[in-house]
């Protein structure tokens, strides 16, 4: 088994506005912070996951 987990940072915790996803607005680099938490909890999760099931994955990145 393969998963991809593709992200992008409109609608992770606390983005509420396009504003905060360009690059140049003053609380970018707060949400890429979030955004890689978000996207980690979500690997932590899946990892739980498939090591309680029993599934194996190729790869997890």
């Amino acid at each position: 088994m393969r998963l991809l987990i593709a992200c992008d940072m409109e609608g992770i915790t606390g983005v509420t506005r396009w504003e905060h996803c360009e690059p140049d607005h003053a609380e970018y680099q707060r949400f890429r912070k979030r955004m890689t938490k978000d996207v980690n909890a979500v690997i932590r999760g899946l990892t739980r996951f498939l090591w309680r099931t029993g599934i194996t994955a190729d790869k997890i990145c």
